[in-house]
């Protein structure tokens, strides 16, 4: 089941070194995202949810060519000897960019994501963002310990997951724990 999240049509202002973005409703999958802003020379940009995302040295150029408005998908990365903890990938120019999370998404925001109830022995969790709109994940048996540090009202950003992968489970997306700073595989249920 896929579920849409609203955000935006695009107009750009422009502020000393970063561009903003300022948007309103359409429609986004919940495991995609948004480029609002970014450093001009593609160090650091932020997503609808206010988030800051910092890019590794090597890859700033790539995003220095992002324009506000191209459509990301966000996945773990997977690479034996990784230089940052997450992807993202643009789907506008294809590339990819190994990325940090810098600052969490602001409370008070649409797309601000929260835990609001965990069912430990199913392995269940209810997501809320800040309109009431709610979503509930199913995580995999082999990912249920990852989720006993997890806390109601922690915040969640929702990133996409590469089944191909070997470690894998057969799940579409990954809900990224923002305090705890790990993530789990999860399959949206409703």
């Amino acid at each position: 089941m896929s579920v849409f999240m609203a955000v935006a049509s695009f107009s750009t202002v422009n502020l000393s070194s970063a561009q903003q973005t300022v948007y309103s409703e359409d429609y986004l999958p919940m495991d995609q995202h948004v480029v609002t802003s970014k450093a001009v020379d593609g160090s650091t940009f932020e997503i609808e949810d206010k988030s800051q995302w910092k890019v590794y040295s090597a890859d700033r150029q790539k995003v220095s060519a992002w324009t506000n408005g191209d459509l990301l998908k966000l996945y773990p990365n997977n690479q034996c000897f990784r230089s940052s903890k997450y992807v993202m990938v643009n789907a506008r120019t294809k590339e990819a960019a190994r990325v940090d999370l810098f600052l969490g998404p602001m409370a008070g925001l649409e797309h601000y994501k929260r835990i609001v109830a965990i069912d430990f022995s199913y392995g269940e969790v209810l997501v809320e963002n800040d309109n009431g709109f709610r979503t509930a994940w199913q995580v995999p048996l082999s990912e249920m310990q990852k989720l006993a540090s997890w806390k109601i009202n922690h915040t969640i950003i929702v990133g996409s997951n590469n089944p191909s992968w070997f470690w894998a489970d057969d799940v579409d997306c990954v809900l990224i724990n923002v305090e705890r700073g790990r993530f789990v595989q999860a399959l949206q249920v409703e």
